[in-house]
């Protein structure tokens, strides 16, 4: 078996985060500096607390059978004060090359009952917190203002942006002994090259309009197929735990389900080394000891994405 790449690196108070690469690109010296690089050393722990109020529980969950959905039956459209920006991002998207995928959006409250609407990708794009309009549209909106400065003066709402439901994993390899993470491949649509959990956005299907539709069925197989494609793991390898279903103005709505598997993060990494499917999701796999999870994000927080932070934070405080 090839050694791959390996680098631990000291968090203190008896604490190691232990990094693996999948990439053939990233050797021991390039791992170790890449995580170097990303510690800040200590932090007051006020940084973390401050996460807390930034993000709240939508809700807990035992398995994704819990979960009421409802899809609605009413295309999702931006706001009136949007569309300009949002036919000009349209023109901007395709010319790219970029494909409008539809997407399954927060129609409301987001809780252990949702209803969902379908939408776009580009509806998602046209309605990011950061996104400046001006910058495509210059006649109609004041220069520099992001929708997060404009929302207020148009009148927008959080529950009025394309919010769509997504999944994310809070890995536990070694049969809970561990708690693993991976550095995002950048390019990715959320929580691009940041440290993180795993995810998956599912899209919209027009089965969901079938009475009786499988709404659990669908999501365990979506993670089925995620576990397969980015941690080569079958079916007969993992189970799902609980989930725990996290919001936030600055996040997706989304549902962080734990994973648990007996195999440990080293040997997931030793599986999927050069894996093309697993690289271009995470090329670094990370793991750290339960316990030792506030070690990790005092010194990494700033480099994490305040709600991969928090997701991270908060599943693995409420993982009993």
């Amino acid at each position: 078996m090839t050694e791959i790449p390996t680098y631990h690196h000291d968090l203190g108070n008896g604490f190691s985060l232990d990094a693996y690469s999948l990439s053939p690109e990233i050797d021991k010296d390039k791992l170790r500096e890449m995580v170097v690089e990303r510690d800040a050393g200590e932090r007051s722990i006020a940084d973390l607390e401050k996460l807390t109020s930034d993000f709240q529980f939508a809700g807990k969950i035992d398995s994704l059978g819990d979960l009421k959905v409802e899809a609605v039956d009413k295309p999702y459209e931006v706001p009136e004060q949007l569309k300009p920006y949002r036919q000009a991002l349209d023109e901007k998207l395709k010319a790219e090359g970029k494909f409008n995928g539809p997407v399954a959006l927060l129609n409301g409250v987001f809780g252990t009952s949702m209803r969902l609407s379908q939408g776009g990708y580009f509806d998602f794009m046209a309605t990011k917190l950061n996104v400046v309009p001006a910058d495509l549209v210059s006649d109609k909106y004041p220069a520099g203002k992001t929708l997060k400065e404009l929302m207020p003066e148009f009148g927008i709402t959080n529950e009025q942006r394309a919010r769509y439901f997504a999944l994310a994993f809070a890995m536990t390899p070694s049969n809970r002994q561990e708690f693993g993470l991976v550095q995002r491949a950048k390019g990715l649509g959320i929580a691009s090259g940041v440290m993180s959990l795993s995810g998956a956005t599912p899209g919209f299907k027009k089965e969901f309009f079938k009475k009786g539709f499988d709404f659990r069925g669908y999501y365990e197989g979506i993670v089925e197929q995620e576990m397969e494609e980015e941690y080569a793991l079958n079916p007969g390898e993992f189970r799902l735990g609980g989930a725990y279903l996290i919001d936030g103005e600055s996040t997706v709505p989304h549902a962080a389900i734990r994973i648990e598997t007996h195999l440990s993060m080293k040997e997931l990494a030793e599986r999927n080394y050069g894996r093309t499917d697993a690289v271009n999701e995470h090329p670094i796999l990370y793991s750290v000891n339960p316990r030792g999870i506030n070690n990790l994000l005092n010194r990494f927080i700033g480099a994490m994405e305040p709600s991969s932070a928090f997701m991270i934070y908060i599943t693995n405080k409420n993982v009993k």
